[in-house]
């Protein structure tokens, strides 16, 4: 399965966002996960894990795998920065044949696509399991953006980052004004703790001492919120098939 983080806006926290997305399914869901980015960006999943180098995804000795946890979540080192206005369809081969192998090697791959309107991006998306649409609350974007039409491959969630309770834009607000259906919009909020871990590369640290939490400790409405956007995603993407089951607790306490 191959999940696809977009956003039309820079700088919300939607790297950090994939990365949590990943540490839940490779340590809640035991699936095997690949993080990608995009040639479009700037590479910075180093920064959010400690890791060790592993071997080559493929032939080419510059698509070197990094271990998080083995057997269950790597990611891939940035081969390389360079974005531009348009891209020789050489370039989006080699982009396509490197996710491809990545989908070979484990049950989800998740890619980053970086931030705006861009060509690579968009040839990542049209084939796309599920579209992680990532949007911050700040109602001139959100006007900005929802403005333009957009077509997306195949199932599609909306996600809010660094989410604020309240703020006016709140879900009800999103729900009822741009009609993102509730069963097409999810959270993460805004948490100080899950920031610092992911700038220090303690992000799968910070999800694995909280994965188990109960409604008594202060993390835990972070981590409904992220298990519940998880759920949402693997539901969307098929892997969850029945839609009582996405509903069971596979995080102690949280309502999934």
């Amino acid at each position: 399965m191959k999940i696809a983080f977009w956003s039309g806006e820079e700088k919300i926290g939607m790297t950090s966002s994939m990365a949590a997305a990943a540490c839940v399914c490779s340590n809640v869901w035991d699936l095997k996960t690949v993080l990608l980015q995009s040639r479009n960006q700037k590479g910075d999943l180093y920064q959010k894990f400690d890791g060790s180098q592993c071997s080559c995804l493929g032939r080419r000795t510059r698509e070197r795998l990094v271990t998080v946890r083995k057997g269950r979540m790597y990611y891939l080192m940035q081969p390389g920065y360079a974005k531009q206005e348009q891209y020789p369809e050489f370039f989006k081969k080699s982009m396509r044949r490197l996710i491809l192998r990545a989908e070979k090697f484990a049950d989800i791959t998740f890619i980053d696509c970086g931030s705006g309107e861009d060509e690579l991006a968009a040839d990542i998306l049209s084939s796309a399991d599920v579209s992680v649409i990532n949007i911050s609350q700040g109602r001139q974007c959100l006007n900005l953006f929802f403005q333009k039409r957009h077509a997306f491959h195949g199932s599609v969630i909306y996600l809010v980052n660094q989410y604020q309770q309240n703020s006016i834009c709140d879900k009800q607000y999103l729900n009822r004004l741009y009609r993102i259906p509730k069963e097409a919009l999810a959270v993460i909020p805004d948490n100080q703790f899950f920031r610092y871990a992911g700038d220090n590369g303690k992000m799968e640290r910070f999800i694995l001492r909280y994965a188990r939490c109960t409604n008594t400790d202060r993390q835990f409405y972070f981590m409904q919120e992220l298990a519940h956007t998880v759920n949402m995603i693997l539901y969307a993407g098929g892997f969850i098939k029945d839609m009582d089951k996405r509903h069971e607790g596979r995080i102690s306490g949280c309502s999934l």
